[in-house]
Formats: C-alpha cells, structure tokens, sequence
C-alpha cells in the first residue's frame, strides 16, 4: 500500500488514473462505504486526472432486481459525487449484451476490446482539453449592448420587426 501511495504521490496533471470498480459489493449494503472511499480517493489525489469507469447492469439478472436498481442508484450518487470535481471525469461502460460473457456478469473479448478503445479516446479528449487554452475577450465598456465588434469596426443594429403599440388597460385592478 506504501508503494501504490508514493506512485499516487508522484502523479501529475499530465497523468490519468483508471479507476474501475465491481459491482459484486453494492448488492451488500456497501454503496454507501464505496461512494465514501471513492470521494477520498478523490480528494486526496485532486493533483492528477481520474477517470473512474461507472458499473454496467448485471445481465444474469432481471432489470427490476433489487441489485440492479442499487447498481443504478449507486451510479446516480456517483455523478452528483463527481460533478464538483473538474479532475474526475466518468465514463460509462458499454452496456450492449453482447459484449458479455454468457454467464452475463464479466466482459468477454469485444467488450474488453470497446472498453479499451473508449478509454483510449477519453484520454485523448482529456489531453487534448488541455492543450487548447481557453479563449478571453476583454471587456470593452465603450461599446453598448446593440453594438458588435465586427472585424475591428462597430456595427450598430436595428430591428426591422414592427412592434406592437401597448395596450391600455382600466384603472380598475380586476379589468
């Protein structure tokens, strides 16, 4: 654990961190201590990208099983969780049928193989988010509302719409 924590001590914003759980534990009431472990995870490591993988259903149950609506109920609580993070990003694994073993619970070579490309692509977007530095337009007070700065020259605009003369309403409150 020593050494798993001074490799995480070492990691930068130029590094990402694939986080990827099992959904066996969620059923066992655990959803609660994992959301808690995986927020510390979290916090304690804001200083590189995480990408933390979100649980697939479990195929070799019925959609309406209590384990499946905890999976989805855990994975709700894990967005909110993460959406105060701009170093955490979540990317949802594959849920096509085919892309299970026949027993339904692991993933079988094409779905390794869609999981591997999608996680490839999101850390070129992550990489590639940091690359392009952000645009900033300074503000000019001189020009109001109306105006638009239009390859350096001011163009001032006017509606064409022909607009409707207020109505005149009694002075009585109820019309």
């Amino acid at each position: 654990m020593n050494s798993a924590t001074s490799d995480m001590t070492n990691l930068t914003k130029n590094n990402v961190v694939i986080f990827c759980g099992d959904a066996n534990n969620i059923p066992k009431n655990n959803s609660i201590t994992a959301l808690r472990h995986t927020k510390n995870f979290i916090n304690s490591n804001n200083h590189t990208n995480i990408i933390l993988i979100s649980f697939p259903r479990r195929y070799d149950l019925m959609q309406s099983s209590r384990v499946n609506n905890e999976i989805r109920s855990f994975s709700r609580k894990l967005m909110k969780t993460v959406r105060a993070f701009k170093h955490v990003s979540v990317l949802e694994m594959t849920s096509d049928r085919n892309h299970f073993t026949k027993h339904d619970l692991h993933l079988n070579g094409l779905g390794k193989k869609v999981l591997s490309k999608q996680i490839v692509s999101h850390i070129y977007r992550i990489q590639d988010q940091k690359k392009d530095p952000p645009i900033i337009q300074g503000w000019n007070p001189d020009l109001s509302h109306t105006d638009t700065l239009h390859q350096g020259r001011v163009i001032n605009r006017t509606s064409t719409r022909t607009k409707k003369t207020p109505s005149t309403k009694s002075d009585d409150f109820l019309w």
